[in-house]
């Protein structure tokens, strides 16, 4: 009789023991999983922004090809006589933008 409840004890903790095995492992994977999941996302968001704002530089560039945005900005906030032309507002104007967006795009991945 002893020997039937020690060998029921031993079936009992062996399938405790079996099924927390499993469920760790079931865990880890669901984890690991999620984790390169979100690793992935994050790349591919980052991959994405990078080439949508090179493409809108280069648009920009394009169509306003005499300006470069950041000497542009340099000069005029370096010198004591500011131009108020359109194209040194356009300049600060698309500087400002960019700084803006990827200060952006920067503080929402830091939350």
């Amino acid at each position: 009789m002893i020997y039937i409840i020690i060998i029921i004890i031993i079936i009992i903790t062996t399938t405790i023991i079996i099924t927390t095995i499993i469920i760790i492992v079931v865990v880890v994977v669901i984890v690991v999983y999620f984790i390169g999941a979100a690793y992935t996302h994050i790349t591919k968001v980052i991959e994405l922004s990078r080439v949508h704002l090179f493409d809108i530089v280069t648009q920009y560039r394009a169509i306003f090809p005499d300006e470069d945005p950041i000497s542009t900005l340099a000069a005029s906030s370096s010198s004591r006589h500011r131009n108020k032309g359109a194209a040194s507002l356009q300049g600060v104007l698309f500087y400002t933008w960019v700084n803006q967006k990827v200060c952006r795009f920067g503080f929402f991945f830091i939350l």
